[in-house]
């Protein structure tokens, strides 16, 4: 199977400064992402993240929501990016990210 995390730190190795995503107010590079997607990972494993969880993300920004979710993998958590949707009913999830609060998730599992 692919492993984006495998790839980023490949492209990490061999060229660190290289632009890994072309923004119109700015670029970031390979390093950039990797070193913000590692802490990332560690500040949702201090809420207690971790490999095996099922994490949805509620962010309206894709390049945000694609470094969390890259934080995410590094922690080996299953992932589903909504892009600033509310979640269906009857999903089962072990922790929302979101930047606001969703009206159909139990408080306990958010993170803002």
């Amino acid at each position: 199977m692919y492993s984006p995390i495998a790839n980023l730190i490949y492209r990490v190795n061999i060229s660190p400064q290289n632009n890994a995503v072309l923004l119109a107010n700015g670029n970031i590079t390979y390093l950039q992402i990797y070193t913000l997607a590692r802490k990332i990972a560690s500040k949702l494993s201090d809420h207690g993240v971790s490999s095996g969880y099922f994490v949805i993300t509620i962010l309206p920004d894709k390049q945000t929501d694609w470094i969390f979710t890259l934080g995410l993998f590094i922690l080996g958590a299953s992932t589903c990016s909504n892009h600033g949707l509310e979640i269906p009913e009857g999903i089962k999830y072990d922790w929302v990210i979101s930047i606001k609060s969703p009206t159909v998730i139990l408080e306990s599992k958010l993170i803002l």
